[in-house]
């Protein structure tokens, strides 16, 4: 945010605008803006109302989150391979799902008591990181899931409602309410 030479551009969505800043070392500034602009105009009106600002940094880093300052960051080596793999919006609904999730749920004894009774993990990460990653990976899943039947392959929904059953119903019953994307990109 404070480099010398940083780009910042303000996105407006119907009801609300957010900051993009980009480090001055990124190739193409305002195309990285745009993509990730175009991703965020993706995400359900609740989540993309909790974010403040994206960062877009040089490099090649992992993908981060400050829920309580409401933002996240990619770095530009990431995005190319998000691109290319077209899994940025997935990238960009897990963060926002740290920003936007996580302080709802993560002390919720009933997020907890479905995490114990459902007893395993849709990805490795989430088991890895049960405290911190499990919401996020889960909610992507059960998003997608409650929004977009079919889109998953059969199998992997599958797998999803016999690895997670307790938290897919908690988190379709939280998420039956959120307001899928209205805006264009």
């Amino acid at each position: 945010l404070f480099v010398e030479g940083a780009f910042h551009f303000v996105v407006t969505f119907p009801d609300q605008r957010i900051r993009v800043h980009v480090h001055p070392g990124v190739g193409d500034p305002q195309k990285r803006a745009m993509e990730a602009a175009a991703s965020v105009s993706r995400l359900p009106t609740q989540m993309r109302n909790a974010l403040n600002y994206v960062n877009i940094l040089d490099g090649d880093g992992a993908a981060w989150e400050e829920a309580k300052g409401g933002f996240f960051t990619l770095y530009d080596g990431l995005m190319t391979r998000r691109l290319a793999e077209h899994d940025l919006d997935e990238t960009v609904f897990h963060e926002s799902a740290h920003v936007a999730l996580d302080p709802l749920l993560a002390s919720d004894p009933d997020w907890r008591s479905n995490q114990i009774a459902d007893g395993d993990f849709i990805t490795q990460y989430a088991a890895e990181r049960p405290e911190k990653e499990d919401i996020a990976e889960s909610a992507l899943f059960a998003w997608t899931m409650l929004n977009h039947p079919g889109r998953l392959p059969a199998d992997v929904e599958a797998a999803v409602r016999d690895i997670m059953p307790n938290r897919l119903e908690y988190l379709g019953n939280m998420l039956e309410g959120y307001v899928p994307p209205s805006c264009d990109t």
